[in-house]
């Protein structure tokens, strides 16, 4: 019951989805930018039957610093962007989920301080 209340909060508050959306984004763009720096795609040719063991063989002991450099950035910043997410992504479920727990510890302590007041 408990999950299946915590996804109607999420889905009536899409902004929760957006920190995961955004990472998806990013790692994809990520991908891309180190297919780019390693030169992965330049080995590829157009019909997959073209490309035999030897072809890569060559390719990565020739490029192997600079495909390793293109998968050490990749992975060093996907790691820190998805860190920052997952920060950002719990600090929207706290507001979602503890707002209400906030709303009603505010209203008793406003209720208490009401009693106080008519009892003087």
């Amino acid at each position: 019951m408990a999950a299946i209340k915590a996804f109607k909060k999420i889905f009536k508050n899409p902004i929760v989805l957006l920190p995961d959306l955004l990472l998806a984004l990013f790692v994809i763009l990520m991908t891309q930018l180190a297919v780019l720096i390693s030169g992965v795609r330049s080995v590829i040719p157009e019909e997959a039957e073209e490309l035999t063991i030897e072809i890569l063989r060559d390719f990565f002991g020739q490029n192997y610093a600079q495909i390793l450099w293109a998968i050490g950035i990749f992975f060093f910043i996907t790691f820190v962007v998805g860190v920052i997410e997952k920060i950002i992504k719990l600090e929207l479920l706290l507001q979602l989920f503890l707002a209400p727990i906030h709303q009603v510890h505010h209203s008793q302590k406003s209720q208490q301080t009401m009693q106080l007041l008519v009892q003087k």
